[in-house]
């Protein structure tokens, strides 16, 4: 578990330097491969707390397929999780002034529906 600490502290440097970067501080929003490494990292988390209790609980076959799938996990975060590290990095070196895109936000789906439905009743 010292490379999941390791990424995400150099995640988290990488994006505070980012934060600091930007025009609009503190607006630097988190990538989809980072949150998809830290779904993974939650589950990988969540099945090895899992596997301490089936263990003493007394159900080894439920600890040792639990341990495997937080393994599988872990091995699954892994590239979204250095994709992200690499996005974050290159904000922050300055080299990727444009984030990726982030969907909008209810309000501003809600606005574009009722342009569009405005735009709809002009037209009939």
């Amino acid at each position: 578990m010292s490379l999941l600490r390791y990424l995400n502290f150099l995640n988290s440097i990488a994006t505070g330097i980012a934060n600091l970067r930007s025009e609009e501080k503190g607006e630097t929003r988190p990538t989809k491969s980072g949150k998809l490494a830290m779904a993974g990292e939650t589950f990988t988390l969540i099945a090895y707390a899992g596997a301490h209790v089936a263990e003493y609980t007394n159900n080894p076959k439920l600890a040792k397929f639990l341990r495997g799938l937080g393994a599988t996990a872990f091995i699954a975060s892994l590239p979204p999780a250095a994709h992200s590290l690499y996005t974050y990095t290159k904000q922050a070196l300055g080299k990727n002034t444009v984030p990726e895109r982030m969907p909008p936000t209810g309000a501003e789906r809600s606005l574009r529906l009722m342009g569009a439905l405005n735009k709809f009743n002009k037209c009939g």
